[in-house]
């Protein structure tokens, strides 16, 4: 069966990673895989690495999509039935040219843009099964579903995917659907090596600067500004820390706003802006860190949160739905309000003085994420949606 993984770009981001591993075991069952992504904006494109080393096709397209459907919020006259009868089909035909001429049986795009270009372009693909794929919490992410929209993409008779419960109660709000014409496929997390010699060398290391982590591409959703001021209410109560961010700034201006906001509270030397990171420097930071944080206003399942718990770390993040769904059990006492910084900053204390509370944390976030979203359960789940 010939499939399509279309992810935004190739980058390491939380969708992107999904779909290339994906991607892979589908080519492990012996399915003909292709991965495309638009252009990224980063300064590098890590999985086209990736992909040459697993022997994967790929393709990185010229541009991202020029669609623009705000005239359907106008009043019916004939400018507005010209461009939705003449103009919506041009948009839609130049972007078709910007794409190889392939086809598919199935296309699994991720996230808003591939999900959208996927669906409008299905019988160009000659596709039978296309997949409209919500990866974020209830959160719009500044797309206008209009009527319009909506219609247009019900047209195509999309499976549509959420990777959280959250995702699906918003696809059946924006798409007016039914919940069983929603199909929640979480996260998979697959370790890339054995890390017990790095946790054995945290485990027997000297105590030093208490470090943190929040490792997430810098959108201005993820709320690093709540990070920040959690760090500077810890600087005045004593408390030693240092945190490390990773991720690519989306927007110069908000990386700039950052920085100096870090100068405005004094704690310009208690943080290190990485951006993007090798796999193996991201491994590195991890297999030091005392605590993996995430301060996001929305999310669907984040990748991030896997991570701190594969690697041993306690966690500590917002209390949102998305979020919700990965830190059951104990995890529950370590979730702070949406830009509540002071509960942050507790939170951080607690587990500052208690390296007993961390590694027992930890060992509790290993043993979750093996047994709950590990390969053998995820991946079967995709092989009945993408064969049936």
């Amino acid at each position: 069966m010939r499939v399509l993984i279309f992810l935004p770009c190739f980058t390491h981001g939380g969708a992107q990673k999904q779909g290339a591993l994906l991607a892979r075991y589908l080519q492990g069952e012996g399915h003909d895989v292709e991965v495309w992504g638009f252009p990224t904006f980063a300064p590098a494109a890590p999985l086209k690495t990736t992909f040459q080393s697993w022997g994967l096709e790929h393709h990185e397209l010229p541009d991202w999509p020029d669609l623009h459907w705000q005239f359907s919020r106008q009043p019916l006259s004939l400018m507005r039935l010209a461009r939705r009868y003449i103009r919506w089909p041009q948009q839609v035909a130049a972007l078709a040219r910007t794409l190889p001429i392939r086809q598919f049986d199935v296309l699994v795009p991720f996230t808003f843009w591939p999900s959208l270009t996927a669906v409008l372009l299905r019988r160009r693909f000659k596709a039978r099964k296309v997949i409209w794929n919500h990866r974020g919490g209830f959160d719009k992410g500044d797309i206008e579903f209009s009527r319009f929209l909506v219609k247009a993409v019900k047209r195509e008779r999309p499976v549509f995917i959420a990777n959280s419960r959250i995702g699906a109660e918003f696809l059946q709000h924006v798409f007016a659907l039914d919940a069983d014409h929603v199909t929640v496929i979480r996260n998979v997390f697959e370790s890339e090596h054995d890390i017990a010699e790095a946790l054995r060398t945290r485990r027997t290391a000297a105590p030093s600067v208490f470090t943190l982590v929040h490792i997430a591409n810098l959108w201005p959703e993820k709320d690093a500004e709540t990070l920040f001021h959690a760090v500077s209410l810890l600087k005045l109560r004593g408390v030693q820390v240092h945190l490390h961010l990773v991720g690519y700034f989306r927007f110069k201006n908000h990386q700039e706003s950052l920085k100096q906001l870090a100068v405005n509270l004094d704690i310009r030397e208690y943080v290190t802006f990485h951006g993007m990171l090798a796999r193996n420097e991201t491994n590195s930071l991890l297999a030091q860190a005392d605590v993996g944080l995430l301060s996001s206003r929305s999310e669907g399942m984040p990748n991030c949160i896997m991570e701190y718990m594969y690697w041993s770390l306690p966690v500590i993040a917002t209390d949102i739905p998305g979020i919700r769904e990965l830190m059951q059990g104990e995890n529950r006492d370590w979730l702070f309000g949406v830009a509540d910084a002071e509960c942050l900053c507790r939170l951080i204390q607690r587990l500052h003085g208690d390296r007993q509370l961390r590694e027992r944390l930890g060992a509790y976030n290993r043993q979750q994420i093996g047994e709950n979203f590990g390969p053998k359960k995820i991946f079967p789940q995709w092989k009945q949606i993408i064969e049936t």
